[in-house]
């Protein structure tokens, strides 16, 4: 399930969202929270002190670039040494132009 919570400054979001991380993560469900990258040493910072230790190993806090690492990984999808490749394949070609 994905869920967006949008709202003003100040209303409660980050709140909220910390109860509902909190009552997904006492089912004992793994949760995903997906910041900007900027921002997930401050998110899980603050996971951590609202949920505490015990259920904050429950929530998974990720920015963008590492949910794609995770879903390639998951899904055995592109990797780095493809991308090597492509670049060595590159550059034997150049070579052989004049």
């Amino acid at each position: 399930m994905l869920n967006f919570i949008i709202g003003k400054k100040g209303v409660g979001k980050t709140t909220y969202t910390h109860s509902l991380l909190g009552s997904f993560a006492e089912k004992g469900e793994k949760t995903m929270l997906i910041v900007p990258r900027q921002f997930t040493f401050e998110s899980d910072r603050g996971v951590l002190d609202s949920l505490g230790p015990r259920l904050a190993c429950e929530v998974d806090v990720l920015s963008f670039t590492r949910l794609a690492d995770l879903v390639f990984k998951t899904c055995r999808g592109v990797s780095k040494p493809l991308l090597k490749d492509t670049y060595i394949r590159n550059a034997k070609i150049s070579r052989k132009l004049p």
